[in-house]
């Protein structure tokens, strides 16, 4: 969904061409999109007498304001490529705006009365660091004059195929063959 934001923007408002191909690929993203939710329901139903799923409905809506707000950067990335600003600004747009999810997510911690470990703490540099750079990289392709669809698809497919391997690999999370179908899509 991160994806869907920014490259229907940049189609939208620059003008850039939606190709067959491009069209193509959104409806696969979207179908992705569906499979790995109708994966999450059957595994959300499999586990509904699971004491540990009582926060699903507030996942489902913290995630959607991620895929949201993580769509959101990017295109700012493309407003900088477009008004000719990216090699001067992308590092200053980037700045502001992590600092100010920072913000926002200490402001989350403390109205919840949480602490912040040390663990929790490099989890989430290693993250940001990880953020960072793939914003700094699609700002950086955006400047060369690669369209943001392309740069958009691109670049979150990525990164959707690290999370689902980095939550297999070190967390131990299932793969449900919806979700498998969804990650090949």
């Amino acid at each position: 969904m991160s994806a869907i934001v920014p490259a229907t923007l940049s189609a939208v408002i620059y003008h850039e061409p939606v190709t067959a191909a491009k069209a193509a690929v959104f409806v696969l993203v979207i179908a992705s999109i569906v499979l790995l939710w109708k994966d999450k329901q059957t595994d959300t139903a499999a586990g509904a007498a699971d004491p540990g799923r009582q926060n699903v409905n507030v996942w489902i809506v913290a995630m959607l304001a991620a895929f949201l707000l993580n769509g959101t950067c990017p295109f700012g990335l493309r407003i900088l490529a477009g008004w000719g600003l990216a090699d001067q600004y992308t590092a200053v747009y980037l700045v502001y705006w992590y600092l100010a999810g920072f913000v926002f997510g200490l402001v989350g911690l403390i109205s919840a009365r949480h602490r912040l470990t040390r663990a929790n703490l490099l989890i989430g540099l290693v993250m940001a660091l990880a953020s960072v750079g793939g914003q700094f990289f699609m700002g950086a392709a955006l400047s060369h004059g690669v369209p943001g669809s392309v740069v958009y698809m691109l670049g979150m497919g990525a990164s959707l195929c690290i999370v689902v391997l980095g939550g297999v690999l070190f967390f131990g999370e299932r793969v449900g063959p919806y979700a498998k179908w969804g990650i090949a899509t």
